[in-house]
């Protein structure tokens, strides 16, 4: 990984949480995993305490 990929910011967005919602909704597992592989576990991490399971 460059080093320039190491110091990208993380920003929690409304529109990310409503991605992952939808996708969690619908069980499209395989596409909610591409989009989180993307993050450090530390995001997921607050990604998923902000997304509404119920």
């Amino acid at each position: 990984m460059s080093e320039e990929n190491e110091n990208i910011q993380f920003e929690l967005t409304d529109e990310l949480i409503k991605q992952v919602e939808d996708l969690i909704a619908i069980q499209d597992d395989k596409e909610l995993q591409r989009l989180l592989n993307e993050f450090h576990y530390a995001d997921i991490a607050e990604i998923l305490d902000e997304v509404n399971l119920e």
